[in-house]
């Protein structure tokens, strides 16, 4: 795991821990006098020229906060959602144990384990944030088969012993740590307390496919989701407008198309009512500007039913503007913001009830998108009218 704090001191090496790593506090803090130390190998220093460079996803994680307090970047909790680190390494110091050691340790005790490697090197901490659109990004880190754009925070150059690895001692539970020192099951929501997972799973968007068939569509825990919708919602947990131009009437064709015809015969209609009737002259009475005024106003009427009963403009859970590869990278984004929402608003003390709250503010403070024309047709026994969006 990562040296919060790197330094040419390298009396770290040989220390025991009494229980495993806790996000929020460093190894030095942690670290305690070996009393069995004098039956390690001597330490033994060996070039070691390698390079290392990862993005800590602190989306799931609950001691998000605490983890990055170690790193100077408590103040960037709120909205980092990684840790970046580069580090470029040119020598270790390794300390082994030995049967002598095994045998000291089940009599004087060594906790649950040992520092038994440094690294030393030098390079880079940041906390960063993901961005979307056209923002100058950092770094980028791959992520549902697209990649990720990330924005530093705060940065910080480090050098020294930048990290250290901890030998478990027989007989103690061993857990993969992560470089921030936290358990890889605190960072997977599959693990995650049981109230965030609800929440999650009844509000995450996958993209579903028959293996047989090449069509596919986005879909909740309610059933399919047409991709209108989805570009809405992403626009909502995100606060990104890159998918606003995938929002669109699904057959455009036909609505624009019957609308035309219903203004062009009113357009007709209108100009054989206020026409000087062509057999004024003649001492019949008879004015034929009505009549073919009645007849234009039918195909109005036609093209206006064409129109209003043409596919919903939301078309089907089928109808696409992204491509399945696309779908599938922008649902993942969906997911791992609303996942972050879900777990900041917990950690915040707001309940389960506050999703849709804040869902609820955000579309009253923020500028809504231009919605499509929209029209609809009502007719009862007595009137018919058309309303409608513009």
């Amino acid at each position: 795991m990562l040296v919060p704090l790197p330094s040419e001191d390298s009396s770290l090496l040989g220390r025991v821990l009494p229980g495993p790593p806790e996000p929020g506090r460093s190894l030095a803090e942690l670290a305690q006098p070996n009393a069995c130390a004098e039956t390690l190998s001597p330490a033994q220093t060996v070039p070691m020229s390698n390079s290392f460079e990862n993005a800590e996803d602190l989306t799931a994680s609950v001691n998000a906060g605490a983890a990055l307090g170690a790193y100077g970047f408590r103040a960037d909790a709120s909205r980092a959602t990684h840790f970046v680190y580069k580090v470029a390494t040119d020598q270790q110091m390794v300390q082994r144990d030995t049967a002598a050691y095994v045998e000291c340790c089940k009599t004087k005790g060594c906790g649950w384990g040992y520092v038994a490697e440094l690294i030393h090197g030098n390079g880079e901490y940041a906390s960063a944030e993901e961005t979307r659109g056209s923002v100058q990004v950092d770094f980028a880190i791959a992520s549902g088969g697209g990649s990720v754009g990330l924005k530093a925070i705060s940065r910080r150059k480090v050098g020294g012993w930048v990290a250290a690895l901890v030998k478990v001692n027989p007989g103690q539970q061993a857990k993969e740590l992560g470089a921030l020192g936290v358990p890889s099951s605190q960072v997977n929501v599959a693990t995650a307390p049981e109230q965030y997972k609800q929440l999650f799973e009844k509000y995450r968007v996958n993209v579903c496919a028959e293996a047989t068939s090449k069509e596919w569509k986005f879909c909740d825990a309610a059933g399919p989701v047409r991709e209108n919708e989805f570009v809405r919602r992403y626009r909502e947990e995100t606060g990104s407008d890159e998918l606003d131009g995938a929002e669109r009437h699904r057959s455009p064709g036909l609505f624009y198309g019957g609308l035309a015809v219903t203004g062009v015969s009113l357009g007709l209609a209108a100009v054989f009512v206020v026409a000087t009737p062509v057999c004024a002259d003649s001492g019949r009475n008879c004015d034929p500007s009505y009549i073919l005024a009645g007849g234009a106003a039918l195909p109005a009427a036609l093209g206006l039913v064409w129109a209003l009963l043409s596919k919903p403009r939301n078309g089907e859970p089928t109808d696409h503007s992204l491509t399945e590869s696309d779908g599938r990278f922008y649902a993942d984004q969906y997911n791992r913001a609303l996942l972050r929402r879900i777990i900041r608003d917990a950690q915040r003390g707001r309940g389960g009830a506050s999703l849709l709250r804040a869902q609820v503010a955000r579309r009253a403070t923020r500028p809504r998108a231009p919605e499509p024309v929209h029209f609809d047709f009502r007719a009862g026994p007595a009137a018919a009218a058309l309303i409608g969006t513009f």
